[in-house]
């Protein structure tokens, strides 16, 4: 029986992708599963997008007096926002003579892998997985308040906002109460038990009435912040003391497109029954991290999403926020015209001497906060 035949096209073709970034369901991207199907997500033409803002009003009217002319009302100001999407754009060279390994990877050594099917497959795979990582990083850091980017050779190289070489910076606007100690409400740090955390919460509820009002429902942290509210003794003395302090802990359901649940649970707390707390332990590598196993998992370069002491605070998944992906003209071979991608996409291209392949991908897009005081960043512990 004669071996399968796949095109070129097919070959270098990635897996599951199509350009919309819910579709790379694997774990570590709990944030763009959580936040961006629910988002107020745009797709534009080109890099550049802006858009208009006409808040609503919580003014009342004014009265008159009988026989009175009419009063004049000022008409309400807009305003506009504006943003450059992030783009990038990497390419993977694979040589015609390794798409005919002797047997697969992972295979026996009497087994085929004809054409080298699966081990471009998972060259793809680890390719297509830098691109959801960068969108997932990103995300993360767009609830930290921004990003920056530091020159690095001919590219730029993603780094934590304020870094010391930071050429580019994306700052995102979030108030400067809503990553302190919110008008003093968390002053009281939480690896003290005696915080009363509860009342906390419920200053900040009235607090949020009155710069945002969505109605605050979800609180993310990592294992080490999760140790203080566990401790903590009006969290216990609320629920009662011969009761457990939390109502329930779920571990997260694995997704359909994955082998593994994303690491972490979430608590509901009997004394604060309608706010969730997501422990997630998840995080990814510094940029330019080399790919072998030791550095891959070295404290030195692992970065947490969530870093210790701090907590994420935010509103149900909405039109707050979104996920802009852009777009950019692309050529796919000498003979194609260019085509109009959008968000992400991938192609091949083959090279001489010695001959194989090189395969493209380039992602267009932006995470968007488009109300910046419906979200909190605060440092709860270990301030000094």
């Amino acid at each position: 029986m004669a071996p399968p035949f796949y095109t070129r096209e097919q070959l270098f073709q990635a897996p599951t992708i199509t350009g919309i970034i819910s579709q790379i369901d694997v774990p570590g991207s709990l944030f763009q599963r959580t936040y961006v199907p629910r988002g107020l997500n745009e797709r534009v033409t080109g890099r550049t997008a802006s858009w208009d803002l006409f808040n609503n009003t919580r003014s009342i009217g004014t009265v008159s007096a009988p026989r009175a002319q009419a009063n004049t009302r000022s008409r309400k100001p807009y305003g506009n926002r504006s943003v450059q999407m992030i783009r990038m754009f990497e390419k993977m060279p694979i040589w015609d003579e390794d798409l005919n390994k002797y047997r697969p990877p992972g295979g026996q050594f009497n087994q085929i892998d004809e054409m080298g099917l699966a081990w471009v497959k998972s060259q793809l795979r680890f390719f297509s997985t830098i691109f959801r990582n960068t969108r997932e990083w990103c995300l993360s850091r767009m609830f930290r308040g921004g990003f920056s980017a530091k020159i690095s050779g001919e590219s730029f190289q993603l780094v934590e906002k304020g870094d010391a070489n930071a050429y580019i910076t994306v700052d995102y606007g979030i108030p400067a109460e809503h990553t302190g100690t919110v008008n003093g409400i968390f002053t009281d740090e939480w690896d003290t038990p005696a915080t009363t955390i509860v009342n906390q919460f419920l200053e900040l509820d009235k607090y949020h009435a009155r710069v945002n009002s969505r109605p605050l429902r979800h609180v993310w942290l990592n294992g080490t912040t999760a140790q203080y509210l566990m401790e903590n003794e009006q969290l216990q003395s609320v629920r009662g003391t011969s009761m457990r302090i939390f109502d329930s802990i779920t571990q997260r359901p694995i997704d359909e497109n994955s082998k593994l649940p994303d690491t972490g649970y979430d608590i509901v707390f009997g004394a604060l029954p309608l706010i969730r707390f997501h422990v997630y332990n998840q995080g990814l590598v510094k940029s330019g991290t080399p790919e072998d196993f030791a550095s891959q998992i070295d404290s030195a370069n692992f970065e947490h999403f969530i870093p210790d002491d701090y907590i994420m605070i935010h509103p149900e998944p909405g039109d707050w926020m979104g996920m802009m992906t852009g777009s950019e003209l692309v050529r796919e071979n000498l003979q194609s015209e260019p085509i109009m991608r959008y968000g992400f996409h991938g192609w091949s291209m083959p090279f001489l001497n010695p001959s194989g392949y090189e395969i493209f991908q380039v992602d267009n897009f932006m995470p968007i906060l488009y109300e910046p005081y419906a979200i909190y960043y605060i440092k709860v512990a270990n301030r000094s």
